[in-house]
């Protein structure tokens, strides 16, 4: 992501945005074993 399109964002919302790309990376990962 550019640093403008995460300044746009509030941290508020950046938090459970990037817990939730995480969580989905880590899930991808897992079915790939």
């Amino acid at each position: 992501m550019d640093s403008e399109s995460e300044g746009i964002l509030e941290p508020a919302m950046t938090m459970p945005v990037m817990s939730h790309y995480k969580m989905s990376a880590f899930s991808v990962v897992a079915l790939q074993l």
